[in-house]
Formats: structure tokens, sequence, C-alpha cells
């Protein structure tokens, strides 16, 4: 494959960022572990705080979505990948996304887990978004990203398979496969054309630390291995890792260690990291193993687990909402000022 020109950077969305219905609906769970004051400031910037201090989600709009579209174009982000549901709530944003007057702006593509994998909908779905300017294309071939736990494999596998296959008969290029949990080795076998991740955890570290110690340390492990193996290496950006809210208010899907949290980043270090990326990707010595020429951000608004790059809510000391003299909401977007300034 030859090695596509532009940079690109993609961002994950993971999108429970919806008017919860139930007491037990995903959204609901998700907003409910960032209603501690302390985590207000993590809040997307369409939530509210209402005068228990609880946040909620009043609505979510096509309008509301476009705006999302617009602070990632503004930023220079080229795509979202979604984590991909068949439920209503957790699939709205991707359905906003088709519709967007800036699809064709920040494209979109595909992240793959049980909620997908070997499902027809999904099938059904991606085979025709494939045909779509707006779905994420690397050389022409439609990018599909896999999140697998090694007892996944095998399905993962027969799934790439199946859109190998179907892309064929349907004249689409057949899809460019990465695959993120296992190792270089048994991405080559089931069909996969790169590695990366889809988050990096780390525990009671500074961000610098963390930066060191395992972020950097996956890039140059996923080089060297796909270098061996004959893989593309997709870096992944990392925006923090933080469940701790999981934690002091548990959610049903996830079990969270009480010191299972990295701090938060400072801009600069931010910064520093999609300078590197870019470093990276731009060192002709790279080449042979980035020729997808592309990262990936984790994430876009994984607000509670603690990796975000979406404007949030800007409060004070106490979490309490604040406002500008007409009674606008105020809105936090340092982290994209600083991420446009690297990539633009």
């Amino acid at each position: 494959m030859n090695r596509v020109n532009k940079t690109t950077f993609g961002a994950v969305r993971w999108d429970a960022w919806y008017p919860a219905r139930e007491a037990t609906d995903t959204s609901a769970q998700c907003l409910k572990a960032l209603s501690r004051p302390e985590y207000h400031f993590r809040a997307p910037f369409f939530a509210e705080i209402n005068k228990e201090g609880n946040v909620y989600i009043p609505e979510y709009t096509q309008e509301i979505f476009d705006k999302e579209m617009k602070y990632a174009k503004d930023a220079g982000i080229d795509y979202f990948s979604y984590v991909w549901y068949s439920h209503s709530g957790l699939r709205m944003a991707r359905d906003f996304h088709t519709k967007s007057k800036y699809r064709n702006q920040v494209k979109l593509c595909a992240f793959l887990d049980n909620n997908a994998i070997l499902k027809d909908y999904a099938h059904k779905e991606l085979i025709e978004l494939f045909k779509e300017d707006y779905y994420q294309k690397i050389n022409d071939r439609p990018l599909v990203y896999y999140y697998a736990w090694h007892h996944t494999v095998d399905k993962i596998k027969e799934d790439i398979a199946f859109y190998k296959e179907a892309c064929k008969n349907e004249n689409i290029s057949t899809p460019f496969f990465v695959v993120c949990g296992i190792g270089p080795k048994t991405i080559k076998e089931i069909g996969g054309d790169a590695i990366s991740r889809y988050s990096i955890g780390g525990s009671d570290k500074t961000f610098r630390e963390f930066l060191d110690t395992d972020v950097y340390t996956v890039w140059e492990r996923h080089g060297k291995e796909g270098r061996e193996e004959g893989i593309d290496n997709i870096l992944p950006l990392s925006a923090g890792w933080h469940p701790r809210p999981r934690f002091d208010t548990p959610v049903t899907w996830m079990k969270v260690e009480e010191n299972n949290s990295v701090g938060y980043a400072s801009l600069e270090e931010i910064k520093e990291q999609y300078k590197l990326a870019k470093e990276y990707l731009s060192d002709k010595n790279n080449f042979d193993i980035t020729k997808s020429n592309t990262c990936i951000i984790y994430a876009w608004n994984e607000h509670d687990e603690g990796g975000w790059i979406c404007p949030t809510l800007k409060v004070d000391k106490d979490g309490n909402q604040l406002y500008d003299k007409n009674g606008e909401k105020l809105i936090d977007t340092s982290r994209l000022n600083v991420i446009k300034e690297i990539i633009k």
C-alpha cells in the first residue's frame, strides 16, 4: 500500500450523552457519576447542572451535534470513530452525523466491539456507509477499528472475512482493519492491517509519568512489533485516564479500583503529545510502519472515564456553572485550542 500523504487525526466517540429516561440508562449512570461537584468541569458543553447539583442532558439535537462537528472541524480533527451500537440513545450522535452539513469535513468510521461484531444490523449499515464520501478511507479503503479481547479473536476473524467478501461482491475496496488490544502476530493472522489501542490505562501516576511510562512506550512497542510482522502502527493519543467518577459512583458495566486513575493532563502535556505524534509520523524512518499516516485520540467524549477533548462546562472551584454578563453559559475549549495549535 502506498503511504497516505496527509496526516489525519481521528477521535473515538462513545456517545452516552443523551437525555436519560430511566435510572438504568447508560446515560443516567454516566451523568450521575459526573454529578459530584469535583467532576462538573468534565461535563459536555451541552449538559446542564440543576439546583441540586446534578448533571443532566435536557435535549440532544442535530443543532447540538453540529456544534460538536464545528468544534472538531475548527480544531483539525479529520474523523470521528464511533463505538457502534443499535441502541437508539447510544447511536443518536452517529445518526446525526449522517445528516450533518459538516459530514464531509469531519468524516466517520466504525469502532466495533461485541455490540457490533458479527451483528446483522452492523453488517447492513456499514456496507452501505462504506460507499459514502463521508466515510473515512485510507487510500480509498474504508477504515474500520476493532476493540479486541483474546476471547473475541475468532469472532473478529470471521467478521473481517465477512466484510472482505461483502465488499468484493459490492465492488467496494477492501476495508483497512485496525485491531486494538491484541498482539501484531495475531492481528496479521486474522486479516488485520494495523495495530493500535482504544485507550491506555494507568494507576496512581501523574500525567507526565503516564506519558513516559505508558503512552510513549506503547508507540515504541507497537512500532517495533509492527515492523516485525509487516503491519501498520496507528498511534493512540491519550487525553487522560481518570475513571475515578465510576469508583465514587459505580456503573453496571465496569468495576474501577480506587487508585486506577492518572492525574489530569496539563495543556502543555497534551500539546507535547500531539507535537511528538506529528514528528513521529513525519519521520521517514517510520514511513514503513505508518503508511496509513493517521492516529486515534482517546477520546472525544469519554467524559466520565477520563479522556475527553470535547468542550465542557466552565465551572468555579466549587463546581458551580459559570455564565457571561448576558446569562449565556461559559464553555471551556482549552483542550481543543492547544490541539488546534499543533494540528494546524
